[in-house]
């Protein structure tokens, strides 16, 4: 692999990362303050019923 694919490669991780936006909404909520996951979960309401128990 060249120096460009292996670029390439990075560009095209980064770009799934931001695809998302449950993970855009994390990244602007973890810029202001530190927090776990419970807390990002709640703030956020990114929790699906597919995962809840109750």
């Amino acid at each position: 692999m060249d120096n460009q694919d292996a670029l390439l490669h990075e560009a095209v991780k980064i770009y799934r990362v931001l695809s998302n936006i449950h993970r855009i909404k994390i990244l602007y909520f973890l810029e202001t303050q530190t927090a776990d996951v419970s807390t990002i979960v709640a703030h956020l309401a990114l929790a699906s019923r597919k995962y809840r128990t109750s």
